[in-house]
């Protein structure tokens, strides 16, 4: 996570479940940086998103296939860039059109994804309930894009 990740999940940890860490039979181990890293055969980026608290876009990449993810937040011109290496990206739209601060909507996305190349699958993500289940269609409208599938990911649903 990014820095500051181990100090608060231990203090979460230590408060939720005191004395559990001693318990544990495995060593809990925590990789914190908000720079680019590599971590095994994978290759780590972040980028900032807009959001009331700080929260770091990722991409995972093999050198041959690219997974961003925004996590919480708005786009940004950083995020977007990232985004830009990237085949698959799962993303927050809270709202179909409209914008509230610190989130993404389906329309931003769908408008900076259209100068995306490489994208091939938009992951829609963190809809708000009311707007998920009247307004399905309009968060899918951008499924016309050649190359772009876009997808509202159900619990428990794999992807290929």
């Amino acid at each position: 996570g990014q820095p500051g990740t181990q100090e608060m999940v231990l203090r979460i940890l230590d408060t939720a479940y005191p004395n559990i860490r001693k318990h544990l039979s495995y060593e809990l181990k925590f990789i914190e940086s908000a720079d680019r890293i590599r971590f095994g055969a994978l290759d780590l980026a972040f980028a900032e998103t807009s959001h009331s608290v700080r929260n770091l876009a990722v991409r995972v990449s093999d050198g041959k296939t690219a997974l961003a993810v925004s996590g919480d937040g708005a786009a940004t011109e950083a995020s977007i860039k990232l985004y830009s290496e990237s085949d698959l990206l799962i993303h927050e739209s809270f709202k179909a059109t409209e914008l509230v601060w610190g989130h993404g909507s389906a329309e931003q996305i769908f408008g900076f994804a259209k100068k995306l190349p490489r994208l091939r699958r938009i992951g829609l993500v963190h809809l708000q309930r009311d707007e998920r289940r009247k307004k399905r269609a309009d968060f899918l409208a951008f499924e016309h894009n050649p190359g772009c599938e876009i997808s509202i990911p159900e619990p428990g649903e794999v992807w290929e």
